[in-house]
């Protein structure tokens, strides 16, 4: 019903939800930590939304990219995960380990996300691994490689690993690192470019 909502962020709160107002609404939507670190209150926000009907009620889903709400609905189509569930996966995993440790079958990784057990880690990798696979190069953010041949997908998803292992070196986070590398558009820059302007949006915080 709604693909995404702007208005002014009123609030938000650490147990993941957020209200954004629009047309004298405030309209209340559940979202994952990595969207909620990157909204401020008070700020005008774009929130890519999905309506679900959960116990009777109807809940708005939102996120501050549209490639965080499509991993989240397909984190959904697995056997055992709810919205909860999905939730805290997006809040514990950068879009880009997530997609790694499901290709990869990194269990190790994914059971650090809270209330996910091996059991259920295995689930995941079975019902999306192939999933992943065809959309996303290895190591890419989701959509980064859309539309691109598989070996020019693949060469900037190298790209993107030496990137991401020269910003570690920097003493920068992987959920810094990963906001980055949404911003800038890697496949039309030269290395040093890349980081140059990294570097500009990471200092100015």
């Amino acid at each position: 019903m709604y693909r995404y909502l702007k208005g002014l962020l009123v609030s938000k709160d650490i147990e993941g939800a957020i209200t954004v107002e629009n047309g004298g609404i405030g309209y209340e939507i559940l979202t994952s930590l990595l969207t909620l670190e990157e909204l401020e209150v008070g700020s005008e926000v774009k929130v890519f939304t999905k309506m679900i009907l959960r116990e009777e009620e109807l809940i708005l889903i939102g996120f501050s990219t549209p490639l965080e709400l499509e991993i989240f609905e397909l984190l959904k189509t697995v056997s055992g995960v709810g919205i909860k569930s999905a939730l805290k996966v997006l809040s514990t995993l950068s879009l880009s380990h997530l997609i790694d440790a499901v290709v990869t079958e990194d269990y190790q990784l994914l059971t650090t996300v809270p209330g996910v057990g091996k059991k259920s880690a295995q689930r995941m990798v079975i019902e999306l691994k192939d999933q992943f696979a065809r959309r996303y190069a290895l190591g890419e953010v989701p959509g980064s490689g859309e539309g691109l041949p598989q070996s020019q997908a693949g060469g900037q998803g190298t790209r993107r690993q030496e990137v991401k292992e020269a910003f570690a070196s920097l003493g920068y986070s992987p959920r810094e690192i990963n906001q980055i590398l949404q911003t800038l558009d890697i496949g039309e820059m030269e290395f040093d470019a890349i980081l140059k302007e990294g570097l500009k949006l990471l200092l100015k915080g």
